[in-house]
């Protein structure tokens, strides 16, 4: 995406390439342009992004007053032939034009919703009762808090799509999207994450199981869950204790017998209950060793 701006009947302008934006997530951008020094600032979410203003040197810097402001169309020409291909679509939370350039440190304060320098009064902004303003199209209006805009929520970025296709495949369809496949970093996370998945439990169920992908792996060679995107270990997790790294601990049976020696170790995974069919190892006095599937029953 790239962000393009002009000024003083397009005596300078700056185009600057934007970082890739997470869809369905509020993004944050202050723009700030001081013609004395035909320079640029931007700073969108956490980024900072500087720029040179190409500057008409045939023509005054000088923003002359009167005709009209449009917000989410780019104009043609002063008196409209829009394209409608050029609308914006999506959402506008806040827009705010103020008649000085802030600093790098204020503009970053103010995406980050702290909000405005006391000393600043905006010229524009969008107000609750759109006074001033009017919709034209396709439009609506309606009022939201700071914490909607600015709090960022695990699931605020989730889309679920109820279709039963492998891992890789659910992985690659989500890349191809501009996204990728979510991974909790809490319980709150997670529990957003149940309750997107269980609108959709019939169209995704496998045998008695409702199956959801996340961003994991496990890395054989590390021994450790890891994150898709960056290979990162997980921080959180919240696994069933079977789903643990392996460990050298197992299940041991020993004879009660007096003097016997005898013997028998499970070779299964330690996190199941020795009770039922499972494979064992037996040493014994009389038989050696040798492999078995026993069936073992709890006495009373």
């Amino acid at each position: 995406m790239q962000l393009q701006v002009y000024c003083c009947e397009n005596s300078v302008s700056v185009r600057k390439q934007l970082p890739p934006l997470r869809p369905f997530l509020w993004h944050h951008l202050c723009v700030a342009l001081t013609l004395e020094t035909r320079s640029a600032v931007i700073v969108i979410n956490d980024q900072i992004i500087n720029g040179t203003l190409n500057e008409d040197t045939g023509r005054s810097l000088v923003i002359s007053g009167g005709g009209r402001l449009v917000i989410g169309q780019e104009l043609d020409s002063a008196k409209g032939y829009f394209n409608i291909f050029q609308t914006l679509i999506g959402e506008v939370a806040d827009w705010t034009l103020l008649n000085e350039s802030l600093s790098v440190k204020e503009m970053r304060d103010y995406v980050a919703c702290r909000g405005l320098p006391d000393r600043v009064h905006p010229l524009l902004h969008l107000d609750t009762s759109m006074l001033g303003w009017e919709l034209y199209g396709p439009s609506l209006s309606y009022n939201l808090t700071v914490d909607d805009v600015c709090r960022r929520r695990f699931i605020d970025s989730l889309v679920m799509f109820p279709h039963r296709v492998e891992q890789r495949e659910a992985t690659r369809f989500c890349e191809m999207l501009g996204g990728k496949l979510p991974l909790p970093q809490n319980q709150e996370d997670n529990d957003d994450l149940i309750v997107l998945a269980r609108d959709y439990e019939q169209e995704c169920i496998n045998n008695w199981n409702t199956v959801s992908w996340l961003g994991i792996f496990g890395n054989i060679t590390a021994e450790a869950w890891q994150s898709q995107s960056d290979f990162t270990p997980l921080t959180w997790t919240n696994f069933q204790s079977r789903f643990n790294p392996p460990t050298k601990d197992t299940w041991r049976l020993e004879s009660t017998l007096n003097e016997s020696r005898s013997s028998a170790t499970m070779k299964d995974d330690v996190s199941t209950s020795p009770i039922g069919r499972h494979n064992w190892s037996i040493n014994s006095d009389e038989c050696g060793q040798l492999q078995v599937r026993k069936l073992s029953n709890p006495k009373h």
